[in-house]
């Protein structure tokens, strides 16, 4: 049904091909090349026409375009061989232009050739994280979707009832005027409000709306039998994806103890390193003192203060140069050590940043997108659907309706219009936000 390429069923549709459809996005016979070079090692595939590999200084392989007289770190045959986006990628594999590399100071870091930066979060964790949260979204939007399509199938619903209550009474006033034609005719009331040709026409005009609503209604439960269900397979689809976000694989935990362990090392090591210096100052400390002591009596006997350090044996004057250069030592470690931790919390602070306006952005963005729309969508049909049951419950016209049916009505009707001002209200201030967010936007954006 057409009902199936809109809304929530166009969402499962997407979800559920998104790997098919980058695939078929080819040609026939590019994604069967691909196919093909895919199952080769890309040293046995030749480069093409007007490349050339080299090395640098470092022994790293680049390679030369001479047609554009350009070099590049990725191989030109990874445009064959290697997905192009990360929803393409299968296991842990990387899309064409990233690369994963190793610093021994940072550890593992991961290249973007396209963009030329580098960051050390990966990548294929961070396009997972934004898919689960993007899918959440979706969830959400989703449910308010369908709850206002629910609203709007009762709404409907109402108004089948009561077209088929005023059908009911129009024919039950025309079998009436049958059996007692004369009776009619006399009747106190206004003749053309029974006027046969007016009671027809009033029927006729009732019964199609009464079959109009029952199209309008058996078409509304089909479709809303769609998105629940489609929006029953997101949910497992979301449970999926937060049950493998919940632990690490093996992989993973085997890298994160390794880490573990060499953490602990460099921290004994570099505590054993603290130990031993302390102790040399120590050391050179006593040995300092003391022969200090053994030659008072010369430092006593001399004449002047630099005739007393001329008098003192070299190897004591070195060995306070040396406690000198040891502490210049140990201080010089410190400052390195505190300096490294500084610059890993400017780091930490800079991301954490980066992090809130991506946040500040996604949900704004969140809020522009066409999912939001087709939700105030749904918001406006359930209005129009709430104006219409309105308008018909002011014209309807009781002619055979206790008063406990009318008090009813009326109720009823105070009741819809209460909730139709709500609505109105609702919108306008959604309106407004809509604008707000829109100048937000802008100013993160550009600012």
């Amino acid at each position: 049904p057409s009902s199936w390429h809109g809304g929530l069923g166009r969402g499962v549709a997407e979800l559920s091909l998104h790997g098919v459809a980058a695939a078929f996005a080819l040609s026939p016979s590019l994604r069967c090349l691909r196919l093909l070079l895919g199952t080769m090692p890309r040293q046995e595939l030749p480069l093409p026409e007007g490349w050339e590999e080299a090395r640098d200084y470092d022994g790293k392989v680049y390679y030369i375009d001479h047609a554009t007289k350009t070099t590049s770190w990725v191989d030109p045959r990874d445009r064959y061989t290697k997905p192009l986006t990360f929803a393409d990628c299968i296991s842990d594999e990387l899309p064409l232009g990233w690369e994963e590399a190793y610093d021994p100071q940072v550890g593992i870091y991961y290249i973007d050739h396209n963009t030329k930066t580098t960051q050390i979060e990966d990548p294929r964790v961070q396009w997972r994280q934004e898919q689960e949260h993007m899918l959440k979204d979706y969830l959400i939007m989703a449910q308010e979707a369908l709850t206002a399509q629910k609203e709007v199938y009762q709404v409907k619903q109402q108004r089948l009832e009561l077209a088929q209550q005023e059908y009911k009474q129009l024919h039950d006033v025309w079998e009436h005027k049958l059996g007692s034609q004369t009776s009619l005719a006399s009747s106190s009331s206004s003749s053309s409000k029974y006027d046969p040709e007016i009671l027809k026409a009033e029927i006729a005009t009732t019964k199609s709306r009464v079959n109009k609503l029952k199209r309008e209604v058996a078409h509304m439960r089909q479709e809303l039998q769609y998105k629940e269900h489609g929006f029953q397979t997101l949910k497992k689809i979301d449970m999926k994806m937060s049950d493998t976000q919940g632990g690490y694989k093996l992989d993973e935990a085997q890298a994160i103890l390794n880490e573990m362990k060499a953490i602990k090392k460099a921290i004994t090591s570099g505590e054993q390193e603290k130990q031993d210096l302390i102790e040399s100052l120590a050391r050179l400390k006593a040995n300092f003192v003391a022969n200090k002591r053994s030659h008072l009596d010369l430092w006593t006997n001399s004449t002047s203060l630099g005739s007393s350090h001329c008098s003192l044996p070299r190897t004591y004057l070195d060995a306070g140069s040396q406690t000198d250069v040891s502490g210049n030592f140990f201080v010089n470690c410190s400052n390195h050590l505190a300096e490294k931790v500084r610059v890993r919390l400017q780091y930490e602070d800079a991301k954490r940043r980066i992090a809130n306006l991506k946040i500040q952005l996604a949900k704004l963005n969140s809020e522009a997108w066409p999912g939001v729309l087709d939700s105030e969508q749904d918001r406006l049909m359930l209005i129009n659907e709430k104006e219409e049951l309105l308008k018909e419950m002011r014209f309807i016209s009781p002619r055979k309706w206790t008063q406990t049916d009318i008090e009813k009505l009326e109720m009823k009707r105070k009741r819809l219009e209460e909730d139709l001002q709500t609505a109105r209200d609702t919108q306008s201030k959604a309106l407004t936000e809509r604008y707000v967010n829109h100048f937000i936007l802008e100013y993160l954006v550009y600012c």
